[in-house]
């Protein structure tokens, strides 16, 4: 997946908005197929250490601090 989205778009662009909701139907087939409910945030203040089993939180999360530098799943 590329990544340039995550740190060159506005966060309030169609386009960021648009990869994010890809990032997080994701990130919620990854924990269905890990069997558990909960996935990892990926905003600069979490930096993928707080688990969500709420999709929304994640996405706020986002949208407001931004991910976290150089991410990797």
């Amino acid at each position: 997946m590329d990544r340039t989205w995550m740190y060159n778009a506005k966060r309030t662009d169609a386009y960021f908005c648009g990869d994010l909701n890809k990032f997080i139907q994701v990130a919620e087939t990854h924990a269905r197929n890990e069997k558990t409910q909960f996935m990892p945030c990926p905003c600069n203040a979490c930096k993928n250490l707080r688990v969500f089993n709420d999709p929304f939180t994640i996405r706020s999360h986002v949208m407001v601090i931004d991910f976290v530098e150089d991410y990797t799943i």
